[in-house]
């Protein structure tokens, strides 16, 4: 788990789960890409060398940073929801890598 706090308390966070042959990433959930960005490198610096996956909205724009990092992209997800899209209790606050395709 990682998070980055300011004076309001949590800004962003991203989690990391073991996963079939290795590890995933996600959620991540930040105010903007720099954010994301910021907290996916934080948490793949200790992983070189296992099998990781993150699983990122087509929307994220995450794509050609992750592949700058070495991971392979191999398809995408397609994340559904239903009524708003923002975060609940936050006005500025989105998803950037699912927790799971099958949770969003």
């Amino acid at each position: 788990m990682a998070a980055i706090i300011n004076e309001d308390g949590i800004a962003a966070f991203a989690a990391v789960r073991a996963f079939g042959r290795g590890e995933v990433v996600g959620p991540v959930v930040a105010q903007d890409r720099d954010q994301a960005r910021a907290l996916i490198a934080f948490i793949l610096s200790g992983m070189q060398g296992r099998f990781v996956r993150i699983d990122i909205p087509e929307d994220a724009g995450l794509s050609p940073f992750l592949e700058e990092l070495g991971l392979a992209h191999v398809g995408g997800p397609i994340a559904m929801l239903r009524g708003e899209s923002n975060i609940p209790g936050s006005t500025n606050a989105r998803i950037f890598a699912l927790a799971s395709q099958a949770l969003g």
